[in-house]
């Protein structure tokens, strides 16, 4: 008695190209947003202690200005 296997493909409508483009604009949203915090708490850092207050705002405010900002 013979014993047969027998494989089939499995075929998937996938658009590989179009995944990979739309995984790198993803990364490149994450990496702008990434910078552009950096750079808002870089120049928020700038500034004396005296200065933010007469912003209404404190050194220890920082980081969450930045989040709220940037949608955070």
């Amino acid at each position: 008695m013979a014993h047969t296997t027998t494989f089939t493909e499995t075929r998937t409508d996938t658009n590989l190209p179009m995944i990979v483009r739309d995984a790198m604009a993803r990364v490149r949203t994450s990496i702008d947003g990434r910078r552009a915090r950096s750079r808002l708490r870089w120049e928020l850092n700038q500034y004396s202690n005296r200065e933010l207050a007469d912003m209404g705002m404190s050194r220890s405010d920082i980081d969450g200005i930045v989040a709220r900002s940037h949608g955070g």
